[in-house]
């Protein structure tokens, strides 16, 4: 009896489903594999990565179990992450042509320190813009254009201080950059990042940055405001610059930023409530060192608030031309954070 051959055109598309299937079983292995080697190319890193996996369906991947260490002190962890997402934008590349992007990071718990005599790095010492972006073109070689960061933690630490070191620790830290690849347009700004977290024991930040990625010079504007920080959180700062001791006090900030061909200008505002300030040391000069300081909160005082507020300018230029936008922020409102907190408590 005559039986019928099965058509190529089937046998090919069986095929085909066979091997969709054994790539998804073994992506886990094929994809750690690959990280792996990427991602442990600088020898001052090590990364280790637990577990990934592909969906060939919808276009991305999930790693898992992220940490880096510094291979100079690998008993710390500089960066841990409980989930990465990267994931391909259908969106963009059907209406606008463009193949991009988009990265979740699910808890990262990032760890910076700043200290002039750290122990010097194997091979040539990259700024952290460029570790980030060795981290992300590994884990997504192609054009990243969003990102969005879930209850992230950071640690702070800075020992490039002529006092003690400042440290500082932000939570639950939520992030959503949108068009950083200028998908749909990058007139004036373009790109947008919008960020909100809880500064130390119950501060809370909301911030909006509007920035163009595709000037040479560093283009943005910044919105932030700080509310119900407690002061006691950052006491050392102030006794370093002040030279008095804070027992309480709480403060709102209210920061904006312009940043155009080099040039800063902006201004930040604090809001001082419930101040009580006492000498750093028992003698008479700082005795009166620390009454002028509480007159010169309570000269800022609304009666009918109980607040303190001046408005104080911020201005001063880009030093080095090809500084980045991140790098360009974090310096100006580092500097503007520590001028605020001094200011009410120093002649």
């Amino acid at each position: 009896m005559y039986k019928r051959r099965p058509s190529k055109k089937r046998n090919t598309i069986v095929s085909i489903f066979i091997a969709l299937i054994l790539l998804y079983l073994f992506s886990n292995y094929i994809i750690l594999s690959i990280l792996r080697h990427k991602l442990n190319q600088n020898p001052d890193y090590e990364i280790t990565v637990s577990s990934a996996y592909f969906n060939p369906f919808i276009g991305s991947y999930h790693i898992n179990g992220v940490s880096v260490r510094e291979t100079s002190d690998p008993t710390s962890i500089y960066l841990s992450v409980e989930s990465i997402v990267p994931k391909i934008q259908w969106g963009a590349l059907v209406l606008h042509g463009r193949l991009v992007g988009k990265i979740i990071f699910n808890q990262p718990n990032l760890s910076i320190i700043n200290h002039p005599k750290k122990v010097k790095k194997i091979s040539p010492p990259l700024s952290m813009e460029e570790q980030w972006q060795f981290f992300t073109k590994n884990i997504f070689p192609i054009g990243l254009n969003a990102i969005d960061i879930y209850n992230g933690n950071i640690a702070y630490t800075d020992f490039d201080q002529k006092q003690r070191p400042i440290t500082s620790r932000i939570f639950n830290l939520n992030m959503h950059l949108t068009n950083a690849s200028c998908v749909t347009s990058c007139k004036n700004m373009g790109a947008n990042l919008a960020i909100s977290a809880q500064l130390e024991s119950q501060g809370q930040l909301y911030g909006l940055l509007d920035f163009n990625p595709t000037n040479q010079l560093p283009t943005a504007r910044l919105d932030m405001k700080i509310e119900n920080l407690n002061l006691k959180d950052y006491s050392h700062i102030i006794s370093d610059t002040a030279n008095v001791k804070l027992r309480e006090g709480f403060a709102d900030f209210y920061i904006h930023l312009d940043i155009q061909q080099n040039t800063i200008d902006g201004y930040i505002k604090p809001f001082f409530r419930a101040v009580d300030i006492k000498p750093k040391y028992d003698n008479i000069f700082n005795k009166m060192k620390a009454g002028l300081a509480q007159g010169i909160v309570k000269l800022f005082k609304n009666e009918e608030t109980k607040e303190t507020a001046t408005k104080i300018p911020l201005s001063g230029k880009v030093n080095n031309p090809k500084t980045s936008i991140l790098a360009t922020i974090i310096n100006a409102l580092r500097h503007a954070f520590i001028t605020a907190l001094s200011h009410g408590f120093k002649k």
